[in-house]
């Protein structure tokens, strides 16, 4: 499970084993929200978050900042998605430490 980003405390990753749409998993805690990626001709026309079975999405004040956070960076997500599905490249862990505003 690759991880993505870790941005004050909310771990974003891939599990090994997905399926599009291209999707990026928030974990915080023993919380966990899914947030798929609606893309049109390489623009971000919405995002859909979805449940995991067996947890509780992340609570509103967090899953505000993951929202943010996934807007910001969804170009990077796109490119992070291809690399390691498509490639079959590693991918890096960046730690984030500046709050997306």
């Amino acid at each position: 499970m690759p991880a993505l980003y870790d941005y004050f405390g909310m771990i974003f990753l891939f599990y090994s084993n997905e399926h599009e749409p291209v999707h990026i998993h928030v974990r915080f805690a023993e919380y966990e929200t899914v947030y798929e990626l609606l893309v049109n001709n390489g623009e971000l026309i919405a995002l859909r978050k979805r449940k995991i079975k067996g947890k509780s999405f992340l609570p509103s004040n967090k899953s505000k900042q993951a929202e943010k956070l996934v807007i910001e960076m969804y170009e990077d997500i796109l490119q992070k998605w291809f690399e390691f599905y498509v490639l079959h490249k590693e991918v890096e862990m960046l730690t984030i430490t500046e709050k997306i505003k």
